[in-house]
């Protein structure tokens, strides 16, 4: 009867760290996001455009 319960048990704490193993994953993998390659882009754009507003005035 416990052998049972102990076997459910065991494998119910695989799965956790297995679902926790696969979230933190996703987390990291996450970290590259489009709107800061969008944002590094403007910026440079804004760059750009003031150095050649600069070398025309």
């Amino acid at each position: 009867m416990f052998e049972g319960a102990k076997k459910e048990y065991d494998q119910a704490i695989d799965r956790n760290a297995t679902l926790g193993d696969l979230a933190n994953q996703k987390s990291i993998s996450s970290g590259w996001r489009p709107s800061r390659a969008i944002i590094s882009v403007i910026i440079l754009v804004a760059a750009a455009i003031a150095v050649a507003v600069l070398i025309i005035l």
